[in-house]
């Protein structure tokens, strides 16, 4: 039984690690495209990112800085609103997250 929860937990370890690497590929993406005014392309990164944090636990501080710069293309691309109620969202997953604030 030991060895049983053993290789469970490692593999849990091993799933958790893959998520939060995909995650960090599609925020990089995201960013790529915002540094190119690709903004519509950074949004479907950061939202693919965003829908794939849905998956995991412990992933508060990630949904808060994909939401952070999706607040910041939007801000580019003058859509205001959505800006405000992305950054509303990065502070409701993590209210420590500095970037938010100065956004």
């Amino acid at each position: 039984m030991l060895l049983f929860l053993y290789r469970f937990w490692k593999h849990s370890i091993f799933v958790a690690e893959k998520l939060l690497s995909c995650i960090n590929e599609l925020k990089g993406k995201g960013n790529t495209a915002k540094g190119n005014k690709s903004f519509e392309e950074a949004l479907n990164q950061y939202n693919r990112g965003l829908k794939l944090s849905e998956n995991g636990i412990n992933l508060e501080r990630e949904r808060a800085i994909l939401y952070t710069n999706k607040c910041a293309v939007l801000t580019e691309m003058n859509s205001l609103q959505d800006a405000l109620e992305n950054a509303e969202r990065a502070i409701e997953n993590d209210s420590t997250w500095s970037k938010v604030n100065m956004q």
